[in-house]
């Protein structure tokens, strides 16, 4: 499995699990470096190099852009899932069949930080464990309808805030900073849901992966956990005998 790809459970899910953990890996990129050319368009301008700053738009609104498609893949290959389940080919090991306590299991990879201490993955965890995948991926499939509308307001907002002040160089700064117009607020909406959305899909993730372990007989995220983790907590280091 890849870093947040769910494990699958049989060889048709992991016909849809891969590139539907691929398609919102992509779709998150795409974003950020939206967000790297919207910083580099802020630094330019104040050096007066106008026509840089504007190619950085362009290029943000282009980023922009390209995670949409991205996002409507992983909604198919989501979809797909769903539908896998509904044959019940997906799910043999349930996380509240496999995992004795499934809330101490998700507060233990919480202390290790394998994952963080945030609404979104208790709610994660939380319906995994009560509804099972098919609550899962329908929330997957939500929250990634609210992101693409989310996105599209972000992209109609860069293209006006560019535009708008293409005859007045400087001026995208300026709007920017001064928060003359909402531009920082609708990224602030895509970042957040984005987010939400990658993090839900990690949680989700680590629990049908420590499921599948289980129910193989193999061992478990947390048995060989201090290969990775002592080398980088956070923690004062033991006092000498």
């Amino acid at each position: 499995m890849g870093g947040i790809n769910h494990q699958p459970t049989s060889n048709a899910s992991h016909k849809f699990t891969v590139p539907a953990s691929e398609a919102l890996s992509n779709a998150f990129a795409h974003f950020m470096l939206g967000n790297a050319a919207i910083e580099k368009a802020i630094t330019a301008e104040p050096g007066c190099d106008y026509a840089v700053a504007r190619q950085h738009q362009d290029g943000a609104v282009l980023a922009f852009k390209q995670a949409q498609p991205q996002l409507v893949i992983f909604t198919h290959f989501v979809a797909e899932i769903l539908h896998l389940l509904q044959r019940g080919d997906y799910e043999p090991f349930r996380a509240a069949n496999t995992l004795s306590d499934p809330n101490g299991f998700v507060v233990a990879l919480q202390e290790v930080g394998l994952l963080p201490r945030s609404e979104s993955t208790d709610r994660t965890a939380k319906l995994l464990i009560e509804g099972g995948y098919v609550a899962l991926f329908q929330s997957y499939l939500a929250d990634a309808e609210m992101l693409g509308n989310q996105l599209e307001v972000l992209i109609g907002n860069t293209i006006a805030t560019r535009d708008g002040v293409a005859g007045h160089q400087g001026l995208f700064w300026q709007t920017v900073e001064s928060n003359s117009q909402p531009w920082r607020q609708a990224f602030a909406l895509v970042l957040s849901r984005f987010t939400s959305l990658v993090t839900s899909f990690q949680t989700g993730a680590l629990i049908s992966t420590e499921t599948y372990l289980r129910g193989m007989g193999q061992p478990g995220l947390l048995t060989n956990i201090d290969e990775v983790t002592l080398k980088t907590r956070n923690v004062a280091p033991a006092a000498a005998v």
